[in-house]
């Protein structure tokens, strides 16, 4: 996390806090890692595995909207839990969180 002090008498803003997250991928220059020949994704320069699924979408009470936002959010905390590290989001309207 970064923190920004404005130095000017007359502002008062006070202090911001941001988050700044800066991602790298590229692919591996080693073998083939794959029956078709696939290369080693690399994430900030190490290995990862995309361990996935496929999420529909669906709630029985509303359909393709999430009933409200926590219980999305608890949704994609119960998919990180169980192991998964990407999700392929299917048609869907999303709240904003």
């Amino acid at each position: 996390d970064f923190q920004r002090q404005d130095c000017e008498p007359e502002s008062d803003s006070g202090a911001v806090d941001i988050y700044f997250g800066l991602r790298h991928l590229s692919k591996g220059n080693g073998s083939v890692s794959g029956p078709q020949q696939e290369v080693d994704l690399l994430f900030n320069g190490k290995k990862h595995f995309q361990n996935g699924v496929l999420h529909q979408c669906y709630w029985p009470e509303s359909l393709i909207t999430p009933p409200s936002p926590g219980l999305l959010r608890q949704e994609v905390l119960n998919l990180k839990n169980s192991g998964f590290n990407m999700v392929r989001v299917h048609a869907g309207v999303m709240p904003q969180i």
